[in-house]
């Protein structure tokens, strides 16, 4: 009898850690939901139809006028510079344009450098998916790939988030050092940056600082906001993609994160409305003015991410959208409790 009794209590206690073992490393539904979420997206080739050999100037001037409505004017208008409000002149100089040879020469390097776009289209339609599982109110843009004679790497209007495809053609292309890029920029302009490059132009534009908040804080946070969210909507990416600094620099922001969080303090920065002070902190480049070397550009956006983090973790409850609407800088610090351990 007591053999017995023991071997049902055996069974029920395996059956009971199976359940609470099941239950315990099951994923949240929510996430799984959001891992599968795809927009089942097509990188519209507007590179590819300007360039077109089948169509007449004319032809193809129409055709894209139709197809991309506002986009094309952004590109004449804005982009390429041509229109000048006259009709009859603008076909003309989209003629010029067109047989224009270093337009020809780079459209050809994009042509040989993106033949195929399937695993971009992957990669941002499953982002722009997890976007709208956050923002279900929020449109999803149509994205166009395009060619700007280096001008552009992203834009974005109302409705379309466009590439510029001639800014990713890789660390070696000849364009870029021809140019007088600097090299921090060039080893940034392949392929691989395009995903994080392209959805965060369209979180900048969707999520505009509040114009009211100018001091250094409300800055840093806002770019921490973006950073945050880039991470949640890019969840596989490493983070030197995410935060465009190379490994060694994210290493260094780390072992000196308290360090960083000193020199703020100490210098009075949170409060400042310096625009050239906020500027100095917050623009790309090698290094950031005023920090080692080894400190990459743009130090403020590493601490104001930092500080982001730890707010989510003290209320795990808010939502990414109740996030980025949450735009008192002073309140997201105190609840954050930030504070460096290094």
């Amino acid at each position: 009898m007591l053999v017995k009794l023991l071997r049902i209590f055996f069974v029920a206690a395996i059956i009971f850690f199976t359940v609470m073992f099941v239950q315990y490393c099951k994923p949240n539904a929510n996430d799984a939901v959001v891992s599968t979420t795809d927009a089942n997206l097509k990188i519209n080739r507007f590179d590819l139809a300007l360039t077109n050999p089948g169509d007449a100037a004319e032809a193809r001037f129409s055709k894209l006028k139709k197809q991309y409505g506002n986009f094309f004017n952004h590109f004449t208008d804005d982009i390429i510079r041509i229109n000048n409000g006259d009709s009859v002149l603008l076909i003309n100089e989209f003629k010029k344009f067109l047989a224009d040879p270093d337009f020809n020469e780079v459209s050809n390097a994009v042509k040989d450098t993106f033949r195929d776009v399937s695993g971009l289209e992957k990669t941002i339609g499953s982002t722009l998916g997890r976007y709208k599982y956050y923002f279900p109110e929020k449109n999803i843009p149509q994205v166009i790939a395009f060619v700007s004679l280096f001008n552009y790497a992203v834009i974005s209007t109302d409705s379309a988030l466009g590439i510029g495809l001639d800014m990713y053609l890789g660390s070696t292309s000849k364009y870029y050092p021809a140019l007088g890029f600097p090299v921090y920029k060039i080893k940034k302009m392949s392929k691989e940056y395009i995903p994080e490059d392209a959805v965060r132009g369209w979180i900048e534009s969707e999520f505009e600082s509040p114009s009211s908040k100018h001091d250094f804080l409300s800055q840093m946070v806002q770019q921490g906001k973006t950073l945050y969210l880039l991470k949640k909507l890019l969840p596989e990416e490493n983070d030197t993609l995410v935060t465009g600094y190379s490994a060694a620099q994210l290493k260094w922001c780390y072992e000196n994160e308290k360090n960083i969080w000193s020199f703020f303090i100490e210098h009075q920065l949170l409060f400042s409305t310096s625009t050239e002070l906020y500027s100095k902190y917050s623009s790309e480049g090698p290094s950031t003015s005023g920090f080692p070397p080894e400190s990459p550009g743009n130090i403020a956006a590493f601490t104001g991410w930092q500080i982001i983090n730890a707010y989510m973790e003290e209320k795990p409850d808010i939502t990414l959208a109740a996030l980025m609407k949450q735009n008192d800088a002073a309140a997201i610090l105190k609840d954050s409790k930030y504070k460096p351990k290094k």
